[in-house]
């Protein structure tokens, strides 16, 4: 899952989890336990060559946009149970 928020496109926010681990991570432990993170400062790297996710410094902004995208999927998506994902996946 990615994404860019519009009120700053500063950030570009990637969380990759199983396919059979659907969840809402509430905190920072959970996020990094159950996905992989990307972060990338787009003003900075355009080119997304340089992953911040994991520095100490950004911590905060992931914990940001961890709450924003999990706002959004409730939003958009609701209940996500997983159940669209091929059997072969789960």
């Amino acid at each position: 899952m990615t994404w860019s928020f519009p009120e700053t496109r500063r950030w570009k926010f990637s969380r990759y989890f199983k396919p059979s681990d659907h969840h809402f991570p509430a905190d920072w432990d959970e996020l990094t336990a159950r996905n992989y993170l990307e972060l990338y400062d787009t003003s900075a790297d355009p080119a997304e060559r340089t992953n911040l996710a994991y520095e100490p410094a950004y911590q905060t902004e992931i914990e940001r946009l961890n709450a924003r995208t999990n706002t959004l999927i409730r939003t958009e998506v609701g209940e996500d149970p997983g159940n669209f994902v091929p059997m072969f996946a789960r």
